[in-house]
């Protein structure tokens, strides 16, 4: 599901942190994430969903064609 999707569900009160879930883990915490794949997912300082992929914009270029 996409961040944005669980915010609209967050705020029609219609999703359920998964928190309790994450505290039974022994293998499994909000530090295996990236803070910011995170970020979109916390409410209230719960946690909503976990990142199924993360990825970065990056610009290439050749210094010596400048």
């Amino acid at each position: 599901m996409r961040p944005d999707y669980v915010a609209t569900f967050y705020a029609a009160k219609s999703i359920q942190p998964i928190d309790p879930f994450m505290a039974r883990e022994k293998t499994l915490s909000r530090a295996s994430y990236f803070k910011g794949a995170l970020d979109r997912l916390i409410f209230a300082n719960q946690l909503y969903g976990l990142p199924s992929d993360y990825w970065f914009t990056v610009l290439y270029y050749n210094r010596t064609l400048l």
